[in-house]
């Protein structure tokens, strides 16, 4: 179960093919060297690639919406400073600011909910 955003991330996608590299090179060294497949067996060595970039793709997603929450927090903050800023009504960069912030805030709670959705195999 990967969430969509993290299918995007470049760091993430290089790990998982240096993984699967190494797990590939692996599978070669076994056929290649008739290594006993009670030492060696290719099904163990997918179970393992998968359990390792599943873990991986988690510990990322948990990061992301970690920080996303905590910019949202913020976001909120100031935007509630700004809504209170004594020269709303008459400093027309209040309203620019308010503006940025809110755009900000409904783009990173549109993010953090694509966050929440998954994909299942």
């Amino acid at each position: 179960m990967l969430q969509l955003p993290a299918l995007e991330n470049k760091d993430l996608i290089n790990e998982a093919e240096k993984r699967g590299i190494k797990v590939q090179k692996d599978l070669n060294k076994i056929e290649n060297e008739n290594t006993n497949r009670e030492i060696a067996n290719p099904q163990t060595l997918w179970k393992v690639y998968k359990q390792d970039v599943t873990d991986i793709a988690k510990k990322h997603c948990r990061e992301s919406r970690a920080k996303i929450s905590k910019c949202i927090e913020l976001l909120k903050k100031d935007l509630h400073q700004i809504m209170n800023h004594p020269d709303i009504d008459i400093d027309k960069s209040v309203h620019i600011n308010k503006a940025f912030l809110a755009s900000e805030l409904a783009h990173l709670e549109k993010t953090q909910a694509c966050c929440y959705v998954t994909t299942e195999r």
